[in-house]
């Protein structure tokens, strides 16, 4: 009997010593990060549906994620492309609500949708794409504002997005 429970110690500790763990971990190996307001944020799980005209032709698709605050507050994140799906793209829009802090109450929190690059009144917003092995890969930089009317741009700062990075599978809807 003590034999078998020293074999039995042995097969224990010798399977549990190994310094060469291997964790099956699922990772996404899409990318869509950026920065805003000092503070990296990484969307995970991003998600991908088909663009369309109005007479329902593929156009394109768009991307969308979101960070989860607290049970109810998601800071929200989504992109149109145009493509044909095989080496030309270009960006349609964008759009990103993030949560803030009210500052009247701060017991609570808001959201503005920002939707608008303006270029024309010297905010820019810059985005390099390029489809590459099946992947959009690209970077992006720059203002978007929550209205395009120049008397809203008045009295609404734009936010700022800086070090924006995507890479990710280019989607089949053909």
């Amino acid at each position: 009997m003590r034999s078998i429970f020293i074999a039995i110690f042995c097969i224990f500790f010798l399977s549990c010593s190994s310094d060469n763990q291997v964790t099956d971990k699922k990772q996404s190996k899409e990318i869509l990060s950026m920065i805003y307001n000092d503070k990296l944020l990484d969307f995970k799980e991003v998600r991908q549906g088909k663009f369309t005209n109005t007479d329902r032709e593929l156009i394109g698709f768009f991307i969308e994620s979101e960070i989860i605050i607290d049970s109810t507050h998601k800071n929200k994140f989504l992109m149109l492309f145009k493509t044909d799906f095989i080496s030309h793209i270009e960006f349609e829009g964008i759009e990103f609500s993030p949560f803030k802090p009210n500052p009247v109450n701060p017991n609570t929190t808001f959201a503005y949708v920002y939707q608008y690059t303006l270029p024309e009144y010297n905010s820019p917003f810059t985005i390099n794409l390029k489809i590459e092995n099946g992947r959009i890969i690209g970077d992006f930089e720059g203002y978007v504002h929550r209205s395009n009317d120049p008397n809203d741009m008045k009295y609404i700062d734009p936010i700022y997005l800086s070090n924006g990075k995507i890479d990710i599978e280019l989607p089949n809807f053909k």
